[in-house]
């Protein structure tokens, strides 16, 4: 009964029905099992208990483990904190997708409009779930330094897998700190941190310096 009500579940929430019943199975297991022992729980094919796992391998779900030269699969306590880092970082990368789509001029205003609606809407997500990671004003003002200063040493736009790793940070932390710049957008002046389609950026902030210098610079840079 455990494992139909887990797997209902499972399913419902947009699991595939066998990966459904191979997550339930597992979480209800006391020992490692195998996909032999798994068709024969489950009473469905070898071969459907294979794709199965494979699929809840891809979204890091299960623990495999070679036991008398067989695998064995499990699902380990932190699982669902592993899948809020993994969505956390999906979040992250749509969000900066709808941030690099925005600055494309040539984008019609409906398209602007929904481009705009999510990137709110992811901003505010990682925001929620990042909040844990930013409790204090000291907390993330030294979050925001350390990124500032990680962003400058690398004086390129640097991919947020890059960057996560190099920092040892989770995705949420990194949202947080991002929706805490977006909301103080003032706060690095003469400087900035950009999303852009190749990753984040130190740059100078937009009112830095004054347009005709701007139009300078970017002229000079043009003829190099």
């Amino acid at each position: 009964m455990g494992i139909r009500t887990l797997s209902v579940l499972f399913h419902d929430s947009g699991l595939p029905r066998a990966a459904s019943a191979v997550l339930a199975s597992l979480i209800l297991a006391e020992a490692p099992l195998s996909t032999t022992q798994l068709s024969v729980l489950l009473g469905i094919t070898h071969g459907t208990v294979s794709r199965a796992v494979g699929y809840l391998e891809r979204i890091s779900v299960l623990y495999r483990q070679t036991i008398r030269r067989q695998d064995r699969y499990s699902v380990e306590s932190d699982v669902w904190s592993r899948l809020l880092e993994l969505n956390a970082q999906r979040n992250t990368r749509w969000l900066a997708a709808a941030r690099h789509c925005l600055d494309e001029a040539d984008i019609g205003p409906r398209a602007r409009e929904r481009l705009t609606v999510m990137a709110r809407f992811f901003r505010r997500l990682g925001a929620d779930m990042g909040a844990a990671s930013s409790n204090t004003t000291d907390e993330t003002s030294h979050q925001v330094a350390t990124l500032l200063s990680a962003l400058v040493h690398c004086r390129a736009p640097l991919p947020v897998p890059r960057l996560l790793d190099s920092l040892g940070w989770p995705a949420q932390r990194l949202q947080a700190v991002l929706t805490w710049l977006e909301e103080n957008p003032d706060a690095l002046a003469p400087l900035t941190i950009r999303v852009t389609g190749a990753g984040l950026l130190a740059d100078a902030h937009p009112d830095a310096l004054p347009q005709p210098v701007r139009r300078a610079l970017g002229a000079d840079r043009a003829a190099r």
